[in-house]
């Protein structure tokens, strides 16, 4: 199993790496010039009052019963979305505090980015476009990654030029990306996600709102949804569902809990209702805390 979860990421890695090598290196080299105005992931602020909200850009994220849920329990929420989830939530009112940029490409340089609260960060990679980068209305909570990939030459590269960033693997889902984030840099240990679907929920590639489009594979499966109901999906999809679940069983289960707002093939099951009430209780006892301590005042 472990050697076919290689084999496939490696393919597909292979292939963007062809397509892309020169726009990386072109991207890498505008943002070494640029490497002290970054911030390192190491010195990043750590919020242990919140629950750390995903929102990968997968069709469950635009659901109107996970978007009503977010803007209900934001003050209490920390969220880390994709840059192709920025605007489904935009839309919505919902600004991320953390924005993770993994494609080299300039898409998210047209997203509407400068009416962030200035508090809200962007983590990019040390591939990103520069443009992306140059749209962020506060430079000073720009955070720099560094990718590794051992079986891609150019980023192996492209990584000693950003020695002194952290790593983070390049081969990962974006969605499963954001993920390790908020566990091994930012130490939430209670995550809800949503969008990390790994399969074409109601025949979607993206959310509702996500500017960004895809050339399905030509090989597609269908597989069985956290409902049971038949899901179209792909080998790549697969290939990082089998991934993430290795890497959940091996660490992330380990280092915290996990409600799940996704309707694809990830294998745990739809928790909307479950974490409604975890946030309930959650805001309940913060009340009485608070009250406590005011009566203590008085």
């Amino acid at each position: 199993m472990a050697e076919t979860v290689r084999q496939i990421l490696e393919g597909i890695n292979q292939r963007v790496e062809t397509e892309m090598r020169f726009l990386w290196n072109s991207n890498a080299r505008a943002n070494l010039a640029d490497v002290k105005h970054f911030k390192k992931l190491r010195n990043i602020e750590f919020f242990p009052n919140k629950v750390a909200m995903i929102c990968a850009a997968g069709p469950s994220l635009s659901d109107p019963k996970h978007i009503e849920f977010i803007k209900k329990y934001r003050e209490h929420l920390y969220i880390f979305a994709v840059d192709t989830a920025f605007p489904v939530l935009y839309k919505n009112d919902i600004y991320p505090d953390v924005t993770v940029n993994v494609d080299a490409g300039d898409l998210s340089s047209c997203f509407v980015f400068k009416k962030l609260p200035l508090h809200c960060k962007l983590v990019a990679s040390s591939i990103s476009h520069p443009k992306t980068i140059e749209t962020w209305p506060n430079r000073k909570e720009i955070y720099l990654y560094n990718l590794k990939a051992e079986t891609s030459e150019t980023i192996t590269n492209i990584s000693r030029m950003f020695q002194n960033f952290d790593s983070i693997d390049s081969r990962l889902n974006v969605g499963e990306f954001i993920v390790q984030l908020a566990i091994k840099y930012f130490n939430f240990n209670l995550l809800i996600m949503t969008g990390l679907d790994f399969a074409y929920v109601g025949d979607k590639d993206y959310a509702d709102g996500t500017a960004h489009e895809i050339v399905r594979e030509e090989q597609e499966y269908t597989l069985l949804d956290v409902f049971e109901q038949p899901v179209k999906t792909s080998p790549s999809f697969i290939g990082f569902l089998i991934a993430f679940k290795h890497n959940f069983i091996e660490y992330y289960s380990k280092k915290a809990l996990f409600f799940s707002l996704n309707k694809g093939i990830l294998p745990f099951p739809y928790e909307l209702d479950k974490a409604e009430k975890f946030m309930e209780q959650l805001v309940e006892n913060r009340r009485r805390v608070e009250e406590f301590k005011n009566q203590e005042k008085r």
